[in-house]
């Protein structure tokens, strides 16, 4: 494998995604490595949930202690988390993201970066990235993310996995 192999021939991409990657003009593991990102996203304040304040861009790492859908009178969803590190516990809200309930795990440990608020009279982290936290290392949160030009089926998500496995 070089730099001129095509990317539809690496693992895991197949022709959907090759097409997907052309439309960012990524045909080659080169365009692959030299897409860059257009900015960051800063989540390197790790934080203990007992001292995270209103309006902070923070990451916390903690347990799943449950999350649930709930039904507002409008039809809409929300999805709520309770997380719990050595400190204190924290919930954590999501909108219209009923997949979420099928794919964190209760009793799993993962990573949270987003922003501090207030839902109500209590402090939340509101649509926050995520990730389950394995061998103690993180590719989307807790550090500088990058953040690529996308396409419609190809976040940013994606292409930071993948660039990490490549690299």
């Amino acid at each position: 494998m070089d730099l001129k192999t095509s990317v539809d021939r690496l693992f895991m991409v197949g022709p959907a995604y090759a097409k997907k990657l052309q439309k960012l003009n990524i045909q080659t593991l080169e365009d692959l490595l030299y897409h860059f990102p257009s900015r960051y996203q800063d989540y390197s304040l790790i934080s203990p949930i007992a001292k995270v304040q209103p309006g902070e861009v923070v990451t916390i790492n903690g347990k799943l202690l449950n999350i649930k859908n709930e039904y507002l009178r409008s039809g809409r969803k929300i999805q709520k988390a309770q997380v719990t590190d050595h400190s204190d516990q924290m919930e954590i809200v999501w909108f219209n993201q009923p997949f979420l309930v099928k794919i964190l795990k209760v009793g799993e440990k993962y990573s949270f970066s987003g922003k501090i608020d207030w839902f109500g009279r209590k402090k939340v982290m509101i649509s926050p990235e995520y990730e389950l936290i394995f061998n103690g290392k993180t590719i989307h949160t807790g550090r500088l993310a990058p953040v690529y030009p996308e396409t419609k089926g190809l976040s940013s998500k994606w292409l930071r996995s993948y660039l990490n496995k490549l690299i």
